[in-house]
């Protein structure tokens, strides 16, 4: 028996996809991996850095206050202490803000950071209204930072 040749013609595409969708179908499924668990100093940072970002310094600095309490000497410790200053700085509180940039620099003496809070420092004198000490902030800053971004 003689098959009509368009018949076939139009039965390999059909039989070709019908194979490819086996074959596609037979693949291993990917594996979806959860997101791993934070520890519960990353859980507290994380929360803190969040509201941090939304604007929510309240919440924000309870949270930083309660890390530092918890995790002295945490991975997150010194940006904990940075941010507590910044959210003094932006409540006008510039007593409190150099209070603990002071006390960054005492815990991290030599940190990749310290031009940053020295520059912050010298930022607060001035809005404090100790412009002497502003200025002298300043120029020890230029002497230990000569190439420094900030200038």
């Amino acid at each position: 028996m003689k098959f009509p040749l368009g018949l076939a013609y139009r039965a390999i595409p059909v039989i070709l996809a019908g194979m490819a969708l086996f074959a596609l179908a037979c693949q291993p499924k990917a594996r979806v991996e959860k997101p791993p668990q934070l520890t519960p100093d990353e859980a507290l940072f994380s929360s803190a850095e969040s509201d941090f970002g939304a604007g929510n310094y309240a919440r924000a600095m309870k949270a930083y206050e309660r890390y530092l309490e918890h995790f002295p000497k945490g991975p997150n410790a010194k940006t904990a202490l940075y941010r507590i200053s910044q959210i003094f700085t932006y409540g006008y509180d510039y007593e409190k803000a150099l209070a603990a940039l002071k006390n960054f620099l005492r815990e991290y003496p030599g940190d990749p950071q310290a031009s940053v809070v020295e520059y912050d420092m010298a930022r607060l004198y001035y809005r404090l209204g100790d412009y002497e000490r502003s200025r002298l902030t300043a120029i020890e800053w230029i002497g230990r930072y000569p190439d420094h971004p900030h200038l």
